[in-house]
């Protein structure tokens, strides 16, 4: 099988990237849900024992609201954990085979390396990039740090008798913010970032992995935007060997991937508006919605739209994306 020298590798490792933060955002939709739940839960039994102080509670009673807490919240964490572990194991297979088929198209050279069930299994506790912490442990210790802060806020509710309401509100946050300013949010925030960088951890090792067995050398590819980090536009368009260069994610919420050096591969990565300008209407239409595509064909603002996102998508429909990332036309 010779190498499909139409599709130009780049564009197909981009949009295999965009539609990753497409399924990202799904995965953190459905961890914003179950927090909510979480959360509503405490707030219910913070309230049980129906005093208006905190300061009012006894020092047994106190100590009961936090078994019951603390219960609650690891039962709870830890069945939701298992789900999302389970669902991650069939996002690495199904990202596993499609990025597999995307770097067999550009070689001679094919893939032959391990089943991705045994690279799950090196990658699920092997240390993540930029963070330190192996896939394994990313949730685990953001459930552990939010169980943490809830408990200081209530014995700090406690010690300075904080009435009920207000131990709620400066949880849950007040509403002429929207809710923006209570604690909750800045977790749910956390949540967010510990979803979206484990799911990060994992695509980029594929890639890394499966192209290290058919490439000798890889391109760090960034989208360029204004919220793209400094580390992350530094490594753009540079070249590692494998085995001696930094996989991305470089920190929490990298969107950076990377790419094997094809024959005739370029350092001059284009920016976010550059890419998008150069794709196809289909592509354009699908990552941007109709009416946005075509307000953004229409424009002439050579620094907007800035990467903000794609469409929801389940890991089905992220499956079904692979002919939209190798379309030609």
């Amino acid at each position: 099988m010779e190498p499909n020298n139409d599709i130009d590798p780049i564009d197909a490792i981009i949009r295999h990237q965009v539609y990753l933060e497409g399924y990202k955002k799904g995965e953190s939709d459905d961890a914003n849900k179950f927090f909510d739940e979480m959360m509503t839960i405490i707030i219910a039994l913070m309230i049980r024992f129906g005093r208006t102080n905190f300061g009012d509670l006894t020092k047994k009673e106190l100590r009961i609201l936090l078994i019951n807490i603390t219960s609650n919240y690891n039962k709870t964490t830890a069945k939701y954990n298992s789900n999302f572990i389970r669902n991650m194991k069939k996002f690495f297979a199904v990202d596993f085979d499609m990025q597999r088929f995307m770097l067999n198209m550009f070689s001679t050279n094919k893939y032959s390396g391990p089943t991705q069930s045994k690279v799950w299994a090196t990658v699920y506790n092997r240390p993540a990039p930029g963070i330190g912490l192996e896939p394994s442990r990313i949730v685990k210790t953001y459930f552990s740090s939010t169980l943490s802060n809830v408990i200081k806020t209530i014995k700090q509710a406690y010690a300075e008798n904080w009435t009920i309401d207000q131990t709620a509100r400066t949880f849950t946050g007040t509403k002429v913010n929207n809710y923006k300013d209570g604690i909750f949010a800045g977790l749910k925030r956390q949540l967010t970032t510990a979803i979206d960088t484990f799911i990060h951890s994992l695509s980029s090792y594929i890639s890394y992995f499966i192209g290290s067995k058919i490439y000798e050398k890889y391109q760090w590819v960034s989208i360029l935007d204004n919220r793209t980090t400094h580390i992350c536009r530094s490594r753009d368009g540079a070249i590692y060997e494998y085995g001696k260069g930094p996989i991305p994610p470089a920190h929490y919420n990298c969107r950076s991937s990377i790419i094997p050096v094809f024959e005739g591969a370029t350092s001059d990565m284009p920016t976010w508006y550059k890419w998008m300008m150069r794709q196809p209407k289909i592509i354009q239409d699908d990552m941007m919605g109709t009416a946005r595509a075509g307000r953004f064909r229409n424009g002439t603002a050579e620094d907007a739209p800035g990467f903000d996102g794609t469409k929801t998508l389940t890991l089905e429909q992220f499956k079904a994306k692979r002919d939209l990332i190798l379309t030609q036309t």
